[in-house]
């Protein structure tokens, strides 16, 4: 017989909120891709310290993953929070190399996210995969970022922002369904 796993509210309701929120800043920066870059990098950068927060939270909270997920999770939020915190304060000096640090910080993200999902036996089999599908993709427009930056600027952002998109229904997701133990 199974149980489910229930998060507190208040999480659950963290995870739905950091997701809509992810995906409003997602979709502001697909419809004004063509505006002032500086601006959508403050977007996504703002994107990125709701998902510092969420990463510190859900590390601190998340009471069944194993402890060395948990960890991770915390330790990738406490990065990720000064990157977007610096992204923010230098979106107006160096935009060059702002889209780079976008992508730094999405890949440490991404790693905490892949570890997770791979270590959960609770969720169902179709979202852990989902999950890690979006990890592996997130790291993959990462590395494209990174590595190809003579790419126009505005396509790199709307790579991001596409990935921050489907980060952010993962979250909602996870807050709405509950877990079902196995």
């Amino acid at each position: 017989m199974s149980s489910m796993i229930e998060l507190p509210k208040w999480l659950r309701f963290f995870n739905i909120s950091a997701g809509i929120v992810i995906v409003i800043l997602a979709i502001i920066s697909l419809i004004f891709i063509s505006g002032n870059f500086q601006t959508l990098i403050i977007v996504l950068a703002i994107a990125l310290i709701v998902i510092g927060v969420f990463r510190i939270l859900n590390g601190i909270f998340l009471q069944y993953i194993e402890w060395y997920s948990r960890a991770l999770k915390i330790s990738i939020g406490i990065l990720v929070l000064p990157l977007a915190i610096a992204i923010l304060a230098l979106s107006n000096i160096f935009t060059a190399n702002i889209v780079s640090l976008l992508a730094i910080a999405l890949i440490l993200s991404s790693i905490a996210r892949i570890n997770v999902s791979s270590a959960l036996l609770e969720y169902p089999d179709w979202y852990k995969v989902l999950t890690i599908v979006i990890g592996i993709v997130s790291i993959v427009t990462a590395g494209i970022v990174l590595l190809f930056q003579s790419i126009a600027d505005y396509t790199l952002v709307a790579l991001l922002a596409i990935t921050f998109f489907f980060i952010g229904t993962g979250w909602i997701y996870a807050g709405i369904k509950e877990i079902e133990e196995a």
